[in-house]
C-alpha cells in the first residue's frame, strides 16, 4: 500500500494551484491499485475539497502516513514533516538567500526533496508552469499598456480566469488597434523556452502579427500593420566583445567575453516581455541608464529575476497590485501610471491567474513522466536526477550547495 499526499499551499502571497486535480486523482487511483491519496483541506485551492472526496481521495490534515508529499510552491518550515519525501518548487538550486533556512531545515529534518525544476529528460524539463506564465505575462502587459496610454481597460483576472477569457477580451482590442495609426505597438518577446512559447501562443491567438527580428528592427513606422511582435534569442541579445560570431557553447562557457546588444531593440520596442533564461555571469539587457532614451513603455517581466538582466524589475509584484513604475531619470520606483516612468509588471506567480488550466496541464505532465517512475521503475533516473536532498544529505550533483546549506 502506497500513499500520496497533496499539500495545502502555505506560501504568502497565497497560491490557488494544485499539483494534482480531482479528475487526475480518480485516474491515478484506477491506474495504480492499492494507491491511496490524502488531501489536506484548503479553502484557497481552485478545486473544492468536495471534488477530491468524490474522486476517491481522503481529506485529512495529517500527512504523516504518506510516502510522498506533493505541493506547488515552497513548504513552510514549521509544517515540514521529518523523514518524508517532498516534491515541490524549492528555489534553492541557485542558492536563493530567501530559502536558505528552508534548505537547512530540510537537511536537519532528514527530508528527501525532489524539485520539479530539475525533472528532465535529454536536457528538457518535463513539468513546468512556465507556459502559463508566458500566457498571463502577455495579458497583464497589454492590460498595463492600455491603462498607461488610456487606450483600453482590460479587467483584472478573476479566480476562474481562462485562456478563452483572454481571447474574448483581447481579440476585439487587437482588431481595433490594427486600424490605429497613432499608436505604433511593437512587442518584443525574448527566450526560446516554455514561457516564451506561452507568450507567442497567446499573441498569435489574439491576432498580433509576427515579424522577424530583422523586420522588427528595420520596418518603417508607416509600413507597420499595427501591432506586431518578434522573438529574440540570446544570439540576438548579446555580441562578442572581440567581434567574433556568437556561439552558444562558447557563450555558456565564457559569458564574460560577451556584452549586451539590447540597445538595438530599445529604440524600437513598445512592450518588452522578457521570457529568457539568465545567469548572473551573463550581460544585462535593459539597464537603468538606458531608461532615458529607450522607447519601451511597458516591461512585462515573466522571468522576474530581481535586479537581474532587466534592471527595472526591482521587486516582485502581486496579483492584487501587479504594476509599478520606474522613473526614467531618478531610477527609482514610482507610480505605474506616471508619464515619466516605465511601467513594470513583475508578478512572480503568473500561472495563479489561470489556475484550472495551469494545474490540469501540470498534473498531466506528472502523470506522464513522474508517477510511472515513482510507482514502477525509473530507467532514465528522472526522479533521482531531480533529487537535491536525500534523507538529509545533499546529493552529489548538488554538493555545491554545502556552504549555502551549512554542511
Amino acid at each position: 500500500m502506497k500513499r500520496i499526499g497533496i499539500l495545502r499551499e502555505t506560501k504568502i502571497p497565497v497560491d490557488n494551484r494544485t499539483p494534482i486535480t480531482p479528475a487526475q486523482c480518480k485516474k491515478l487511483l484506477s491506474t495504480y491499485p492499492g494507491l491511496e491519496i490524502y488531501v489536506q483541506p484548503s479553502c484557497l485551492r481552485i478545486f473544492p475539497n468536495e471534488e477530491y472526496i468524490k474522486a476517491g481521495a481522503v481529506l485529512s490534515e495529517d500527512m504523516a502516513s504518506c510516502d510522498w508529499l506533493f505541493g506547488v510552491k515552497e513548504v513552510s518550515i514549521k509544517s515540514l514533516i521529518p523523514d518524508k519525501h517532498y516534491f515541490f518548487f524549492a528555489h534553492i538550486g541557485k542558492m536563493q538567500p530567501y530559502n536558505q533556512n528552508l534548505c537547512r531545515a530540510m537537511i536537519e529534518k532528514n527530508i528527501t526533496l525532489t524539485d520539479y525544476e530539475y525533472l528532465t529528460r535529454e536536457g528538457k524539463r518535463l513539468v513546468s508552469f512556465s507556459f502559463w506564465a508566458g500566457v498571463m505575462g502577455v495579458y497583464n502587459s497589454l492590460r498595463l499598456y492600455g491603462l498607461r496610454n488610456d487606450l483600453f481597460n482590460l479587467p483584472a483576472p478573476d479566480k476562474k480566469f481562462t485562456v478563452a477569457d483572454i481571447l474574448n477580451l483581447g481579440r476585439p482590442i487587437i482588431s481595433e488597434l490594427e486600424h490605429d495609426r497613432f499608436n505604433d505597438i511593437r512587442i518584443l518577446v525574448t527566450g526560446n523556452g516554455r514561457a516564451s512559447a506561452g507568450a507567442q501562443f497567446i499573441l498569435n491567438e489574439l491576432g498580433v502579427r509576427y515579424v522577424s527580428v530583422e523586420e522588427f528592427l528595420t520596418m518603417p513606422e508607416e509600413m507597420i500593420d499595427n501591432p506586431i511582435f518578434t522573438v529574440a534569442k540570446t544570439s540576438d541579445l548579446v555580441k562578442r566583445k572581440d567581434g567574433y560570431q556568437y556561439d552558444r557553447e562558447h557563450f555558456k562557457a565564457h559569458p564574460d567575453m560577451y556584452c549586451s546588444d539590447f540597445g538595438k531593440f530599445s529604440g524600437k520596442t513598445t512592450i518588452f516581455i522578457p521570457c529568457h533564461f539568465w545567469a548572473p555571469a551573463q550581460p544585462k539587457y535593459l539597464t537603468m541608464d538606458m531608461l532615458g532614451f529607450t522607447r519601451i513603455d511597458v516591461v512585462g517581466d515573466v522571468t522576474c529575476d530581481i535586479n537581474g538582466s532587466v534592471e527595472t524589475t526591482v521587486r516582485p509584484s502581486t496579483h492584487d497590485n501587479p504594476f509599478y513604475g520606474i522613473d526614467r531619470a531618478k531610477w527609482e520606483e514610482t507610480d505605474a501610471m506616471s508619464g515619466s516612468a516605465v511601467g513594470v509588471m513583475a508578478v512572480d506567480t503568473l500561472p495563479n491567474a489561470i489556475p484550472v488550466e495551469a494545474s490540469t496541464n501540470f498534473g498531466e505532465k506528472l502523470m506522464e513522466h513522474v508517477f510511472p517512475a515513482l510507482m514502477n521503475v525509473d530507467p532514465d533516473r528522472v526522479i533521482e536526477r531531480a533529487t537535491l536532498i536525500r534523507k538529509g544529505e545533499l546529493t552529489a550533483p548538488f554538493s555545491y550547495l554545502k556552504p549555502f546549506a551549512g554542511v
